[in-house]
């Protein structure tokens, strides 16, 4: 019948989603399946054909049967499948399923007995795992495996920071098995530190929330709380506390429920008890739990209820124990050690990455101030650069309405583009370029302006006669032009720059002088802009520098 059903579930999952996808979604239905019913999850995932499924959904699959097993309370045995699952997510990271793989990891291991291991894989998947309301829930449950694992292997104050994180993500998810859980392992982590009030007061929490739970939760606490009180030397509580709750607890919790009462009940002067107990614990197929048996047995209380002819046979298996104890003991004292080497290398990897987070942070902000305040210090430069360029040119301007005396000509009737003697109308517009300022007649009329004229239809260049004969027209005409131009160059004017304007003042259009001066038209159009920029002390237009030099 139970074979049926599964079909039947299967079969209508796989109608409802059909082909390689409703297998992800049969999966994921599994998933859901595993913590309330891992048998069937168990039973659902050995039907599936592996052959059916991709290779995602194949170790899905094998994630999904690790994680029943361990619901299930199965003892994991090998660790072949947990490893090849975590290299698959390990190459094909998910959001979901690699911290499950990597705690799987830590829970394969630890039932393993390869605690260095363990602890590795479950820093790895809390690593993975986001502090956020929607992780909280599964990193509870990695923390509190975490600081199971550390309490066990007697780490005790590296433990209690992962128990107190689980009962905090138990609070989140209102977990009253898990609140009542967690708390008596923080508060067993207490009582192995000898912090005896605090483990008090954390067993009183757990019994709190198990109030609702099953009575062999309540004895489990309430062993607990008997040893605290033991420990308190308040043995008369610590025996009210204790009695029959050996008979209460579950299996896994019942040697250690005996060893308290035992321990409790000779304390307490009642001998007969407590060596019926210890005898108890002796004949335990448990090395540990004969160990502590034994130890009960020939306490000074008890020895005298050992039967004499089973004290040699007691003695040479107490031996025994105890030669194995100390073997196993030193191998636990390595695997100890080497988990604490692990633990204190994954904290120093965890706090270097902090660090390397924190400094990228400062790096960020200083990267961020350092371009505010070069961004401020431009923006103030371009603003005090305009201001500057508009108060030179208004300079340059005032210089120029100062200097315009100097640039009166002979008769006001003189000051227009009249035709030059002898040049005819189509010599004449090749050769001028009079917008805006007029030319002086004395220029116009001059026999250099004749020879220029001559040149530049030609084609020829000019001499340097005919230039030192414009050059002395043009101080006819503006009295002082060179002068003038050199101050306001600021004594840096040069004699290309000086051959360029002499031209300009002439109104020889600049395509005239590069022929002229035999020179291309971006080597006039340099030593033009160059002529503004040091008139005006910042960049300026041709039309303008030319303007400024027929106005001097």
């Amino acid at each position: 019948m139970r074979t049926l059903s599964i079909i039947f579930l299967l079969s209508l999952l796989a109608a409802c989603s059909g082909g390689r996808s409703g297998n992800t979604l049969l999966l994921e239905r599994i998933d859901s399946l595993t913590s309330v019913n891992p048998a069937k999850a168990a039973a659902l995932l050995d039907s599936i054909d592996p052959a059916t499924l991709s290779e995602e959904e194949r170790h899905h699959r094998d994630l999904l049967t690790i994680k029943a097993a361990d619901k299930g309370y199965v003892i994991h045995t090998s660790d072949s499948l947990i490893l090849s699952v975590i290299d698959y997510y390990d190459s094909h990271s998910d959001s979901r399923l690699t911290p499950q793989a990597l705690y799987y990891g830590g829970r394969v291991y630890s039932d393993l007995g390869d605690y260095p291991t363990a602890l590795r894989y479950f820093h790895d998947a809390l690593d993975h795992l986001p502090d956020n309301d929607d992780n909280r829930p599964f990193r509870g449950t990695v923390m509190s495996q975490t600081g199971r694992l550390l309490e066990k292997l007697r780490l005790y104050t590296q433990a209690a920071p992962y128990i107190e994180g689980a009962i905090e993500a138990s609070k989140f998810k209102k977990d009253s098995f898990a609140l009542a859980s967690n708390y008596q392992l923080l508060g067993a982590t207490y009582l192995n530190q000898k912090n005896l009030s605090e483990a008090k007061l954390n067993f009183e929490k757990a019994r709190k929330y198990a109030a609702s739970l099953e009575t062999c939760d309540r004895a489990n606490i309430n062993v607990y709380e008997a040893i605290t009180m033991f420990e308190y030397n308040n043995i008369d509580s610590a025996l009210c506390m204790i009695r029959n709750q050996h008979t209460l607890v579950d299996s896994t919790s019942y040697n250690f429920a005996l060893i308290c009462a035992a321990q409790i009940y000779r304390a307490a002067g009642i001998s007969d008890t407590a060596y019926a107990y210890a005898h108890e614990l002796a004949m335990s197929p448990n090395p540990d739990n004969r160990r502590l048996g034994y130890n009960e047995m020939f306490s000074p209380a008890l020895i005298k209820f050992i039967p004499e002819d089973s004290i040699v046979p007691y003695i040479k298996n107490y031996h025994c124990v105890v030669e194995d104890h100390l073997n196993t003991h030193e191998a636990t004292e390595a695997l100890m050690q080497n988990s604490l080497y692990n633990y204190t290398l994954h904290v120093k990897k965890r706090k270097k990455a902090e660090e390397s987070k924190i400094l990228l942070i400062y790096i960020i902000a200083g990267i961020i101030i350092i371009c505010s305040i070069l961004g401020t210090f431009m923006f103030y430069k371009h603003k005090t650069g305009m201001l500057k360029y508009r108060l030179r040119l208004n300079l340059a301007l005032d210089k120029i309405d100062e200097l315009k005396k100097y640039a009166e000509y002979a008769e006001p009737g003189d000051d227009t583009n009249t035709r030059p003697q002898g040049l005819d109308e189509k010599t004449t517009t090749l050769l001028m370029k009079t917008e805006g300022r007029p030319i002086s007649s004395i220029i116009l009329n001059s026999d250099a302006y004749q020879e220029l004229a001559l040149l530049i239809k030609n084609h020829h260049p000019i001499d340097a006669s005919l230039l030192k004969r414009i050059e002395a027209i043009v101080d006819k005409a503006s009295p002082g032009f060179k002068q003038r131009l050199v101050e306001m160059t600021n004594g840096t004017l040069s004699d290309s720059e000086f051959e360029v304007a002499l031209l300009v003042k002439f109104g020889i259009a600049p395509s005239h002088i590069c022929r002229l001066l035999n020179k291309a038209k971006s080597t006039i159009s340099s030593r033009r802009n160059t002529l503004g920029e040091k008139i005006l002390g910042e960049k300026a237009s041709t039309k303008d520098t030319d303007q400024i030099i027929k106005a001097l």
